[in-house]
């Protein structure tokens, strides 16, 4: 779960980097951005807001006429053509339809061509509209850093330099081989400056 947890916010990371980097906007609807200030403490929401704002890759988008127009229309829909009960969700209330089509609605004013997000309904509600929605899970992680490689087996290989030099130093034999003569393992070569 910590793994999973930790990969989704690498995850994250790495999205909002991208974006910006290639000067892509992050559109953060209200009714999402009121969603997540519920989940979080009191006291970490203005912070939050804060940084939100501080930055240019993100946008609040208000939910406005635009969306509220669009909004009626994603509603007329459903209501006229959309009664298919196999499609719907018996546990989504309607509070939680409309404000699923509220951040749809918002996103389609906008012209967004992507949304993330986990739940499943905002997920088929975006399918749709031709819009991708793409969930927390599916985001790729940043590639692995090969300097980090190299600092990793270079850790490697001066422990088991440690450990070769520690079982030296011991009075019990190395493991022995089948025919009785010590088993030796062949260390990389040291640099200089060990």
């Amino acid at each position: 779960m910590a793994r999973q947890l930790i990969d989704q916010l690498s995850g994250i990371n790495y999205l909002i980097n991208e974006l910006g980097r290639n000067r892509v906007r992050i559109v953060i609807p209200t009714p999402v951005l009121s969603e997540v200030l519920v989940r979080v403490p009191a006291a970490e929401a203005q912070k939050l807001v804060e940084e939100l704002t501080g930055y240019s890759i993100f946008r609040i988008e208000p939910f406005d006429f635009r969306a509220a127009i669009e909004l009626a229309i994603l509603t007329r829909n459903a209501i006229d053509g959309g009664r298919d009960p196999k499609r719907r969700n018996p546990q989504a209330t309607y509070a939680k339809l409309k404000f699923d089509r509220q951040i749809i609605a918002t996103a389609k004013v906008v012209q967004a061509t992507t949304i993330y997000s986990d739940d499943g309904d905002i997920r088929r509600r975006g399918k749709r509209e031709n819009i991708d929605v793409i969930g927390l899970a599916d985001l790729p992680l940043p590639p692995e850093d090969p300097q980090a490689d190299m600092f990793k087996m270079e850790a490697e290989r001066i422990k088991a330099l440690a450990d070769a030099r520690e079982s030296e130093d011991s009075d019990s034999p190395l493991t022995e081989g089948g025919d009785g003569q010590a088993a030796t393992q062949a260390l990389p070569p040291t640099s200089k400056g060990d």
